[in-house]
């Protein structure tokens, strides 16, 4: 059994947790937010060659290259999303209170995660899918990393071993957002000229990593 987010149905928790993440979370990552901002407010063709490798640049900004993760090489990363164009538009009109409710949604994300090679072959694609579907779905994907999203759910960092546990993992956890999402409006959060606060489905993640910030900073103090 997975966490929910019934904690963050307090607002004031939410404005809490986001404080936390624009005051000391990457903070001095300048480039790691000028770049997805980029991505949140691109207005030409998501699937050309400069867009796609805006994306590649910022999954690779973001660590997708470090530790656990790798990313695909990039010509394979680039065919692979040219080649499930039609897809990822199906999606464009549905948005994160929508996901849970919509099975075509549900069959169009299981067809994605089963197709795309966005991830080295030995990498679980759990992450860097959700991130990647993040920049190209902002109003319907939640980003998921291990530090913090896996680590709230599950309280611990460890993706599951098989590619259908991973996009179960991946769909219950989309699916808590998006029950989040139809009882707290988040809308009031929304700023273009914040750093990270850009879409609803980014300001979720935001509020479990400043809830993490926060909970580290106390643990320490004791």
């Amino acid at each position: 059994m997975y966490r929910d987010l019934a904690m963050f149905e307090n607002i004031e928790m939410v404005t809490d947790c986001l404080h936390a993440t624009e005051t000391k979370y990457r903070d001095t990552m300048i480039m790691s937010w000028t770049l997805y901002k980029e991505i949140i407010t691109y207005t030409g063709d998501k699937f050309s060659d400069d867009f796609i490798r805006l994306v590649y640049k910022t999954l690779d900004e973001w660590g997708m290259n470090a530790r656990a993760a790798e990313l695909n090489k990039f010509e394979d990363f680039s065919q692979s999303i040219i080649e499930n164009k039609y897809a990822i538009e199906f999606l464009y009109k549905y948005n994160i209170k929508q996901l849970g409710k919509n099975i075509y949604v549900k069959e169009r994300l299981e067809t994605l995660f089963s197709l795309l090679r966005l991830a080295a072959a030995n990498k679980p694609p759990l992450v860097t899918f959700a991130k990647t579907m993040h920049f190209f779905l902002p109003e319907l994907i939640v980003p998921i990393d291990r530090k913090f999203i896996v680590k709230y759910f599950t309280n611990n960092t460890t993706i599951p071993d098989g590619i259908e546990e991973q996009f179960q993992f991946f769909l219950d956890v989309e699916k808590e957002f998006s029950k989040f999402s139809n009882k707290v409006d988040l809308s009031q959060f929304v700023s273009i000229n914040n750093r990270w606060n850009i879409k609803e489905t980014k300001i979720m993640d935001n509020m479990i990593i400043g809830y993490t910030l926060l909970q580290d900073n106390a643990n320490s103090r004791n």
